[in-house]
């Protein structure tokens, strides 16, 4: 343990003797017994601004799996490095003739890597390129994904085909995603999937029954064959469920971009010969126009307060400074960002930016150090508000209703299987703030979230000196 690393004084008012062994408060110990995580499963860090060390830790130096947590030091990385006004460009070029509205040649779409290109930004683009006089082109989309685009992995888990694990691409729509609605009318089961890459066929297989609509997603199994462009759809769903949806990743971005261009293209007005496909911007090719991103400082709240990982990608690929970058490049980057902030952090694993993984690390120590930096920062306030807010948004949003600290903790949450976590500040009533990190990696972690609710509330309340 570091010179100065306490851990909380066992008071006589505490009279689990569990909670005087370690120092936590008799609630979070109780749920930690209640939930079977042992305290050598669990690290934590409680550290009001006000003080020069924390007030208490627990397996404090540890490295653990932080899951989506690990998000903050991608934001934080990047509000500093890039600027909360950056602007990521998506560039349209041509290489050919351009006359009365008319274009001999192809038209390029090039994206740097904007994580919040989506339909609605899409549309705005192609508005733009038809109020620049733009009418027919004779000729092919191209679209360049040069800037970075992840080869698909092995699957991280049984789902491949969920959104969260939807891969980064520099020319991005919609997180890479299409959205499944479901609903069932006489008996049969209605599917829709917006969009849908051209050529693939639904094969619906989902049976309706009339049980209990509960945990309808678990009951749904979607398989995707890219040589047939079949997806299918298998499982069980309850006429009593209302229509509903949910979001799939067939992991072929250009594929989802490419036909959503051309559709909206001709929606307003505009024609093409061709068709689409991936390559690359050719080397005399013009720019005819850039359509920025939103700013950096908004997208961050998309992407923190619901844990988005396509944008966390897109974001840690967006910190390096070669093309093509790579994760190795990026995670340079943002170790060299860490040693001139003075955080070293020797026992950091991080290979994605977003916390979607089972190698990433961190321990709670560094985790807090890292937040106590960040209120130090010009830009805490962008960063503050990314954050989710206990009750009111984001992934908090269903939590600890009803309590005293409703609205007043913004707090980053992260769980795969086996982990949950929690990282980020609880403000008291008289205006002081604490940061408050607790990780969790046990078999059991997924019964933890009320230990950690109770950590948040005890802190709120007062921790005894």
């Amino acid at each position: 343990m570091k010179p100065g690393i306490i851990s909380l004084t066992c008071l006589l008012l505490f009279s689990v003797s569990a909670a005087c062994a370690t120092g936590l408060p008799p609630s979070v110990q109780a749920d930690l017994d209640q939930a079977g995580i042992p305290d050598s499963h669990v690290g934590i860090v409680v550290w009001p601004l006000d003080r020069d060390q924390p007030q208490l830790a627990l397996n404090a130096e540890q490295p653990f799996p932080p899951a989506s947590t690990m998000k903050l030091l991608t934001s934080l990385a990047a509000l500093d490095l890039l600027g909360p006004a950056w602007h990521w460009q998506t560039e349209v070029w041509h290489d050919g003739t351009l006359h009365d509205g008319t274009l001999d040649g192809n038209l390029y779409l090039r994206g740097n890597g904007d994580p919040g290109f989506t339909d609605e930004r899409l549309w705005l683009l192609l508005h733009e390129l038809r109020l620049d006089g733009l009418q027919t082109i004779h000729g092919d989309l191209i679209i360049d994904q040069n800037r970075f685009q992840s080869a698909l992995a092995a699957p991280f888990d049984d789902h491949p085909l969920r959104a969260y694990n939807g891969m980064p691409a520099a020319t991005l729509l919609d997180f890479g995603s299409s959205t499944v609605r479901i609903d069932s009318r006489d008996g049969h089961s209605l599917l829709d999937v917006d969009p849908l890459p051209a050529g693939a066929r639904l094969d619906n297989r989902i049976h309706v029954d009339h049980a209990a609509c509960g945990d309808w997603r678990e009951r749904i199994h979607t398989g995707w064959q890219p040589e047939s462009g079949v997806l299918r759809f298998d499982g069980d769903w309850s006429d009593q469920c209302p229509q509903s949806q949910f979001a799939i990743t067939l992991h072929n971005p250009s594929a989802l971009l490419g036909p959503a261009f051309i559709t909206g293209w001709q929606q307003q007005g505009g024609t093409i010969d061709g068709t689409w496909r991936e390559g690359t911007v050719a080397p005399d090719a013009q720019l005819l126009a850039s359509f920025p991103s939103l700013p950096l400082a908004t997208l961050l709240g998309d992407m923190n307060k619901f844990s988005n990982n396509v944008m966390a990608r897109n974001l840690f690929l967006s910190l390096a400074t070669d093309t093509p970058a790579t994760p190795a490049s990026a995670a340079t980057a943002l170790q060299h960002w860490l040693h001139s902030h003075g955080l070293s952090m020797p026992e950091l694993v991080i290979d994605n930016g977003s916390g979607l993984s089972r190698s990433a690390r961190i321990s709670p120590l560094d985790m807090a150090r890292l937040l106590r930096q960040a209120t130090r920062s010009a830009l805490w306030p962008e960063f503050a508000a990314s954050l989710p807010i206990a009750a009111v948004d984001g992934t908090m949003r269903h939590r600890l209703r009803d309590t005293p600290v409703a609205g007043h903790a913004h707090v980053k949450t992260g769980t795969l299987t086996g982990v949950k976590t929690i990282a980020g500040y609880v403000t008291l009533a008289d205006g002081r703030r604490v940061i408050v990190v607790f990780f969790i990696d046990d078999a059991h972690a997924a019964n933890g979230a009320a230990a950690q609710e109770a950590l948040l509330s005890a802190i709120y309340s007062g921790l005894p000196e």
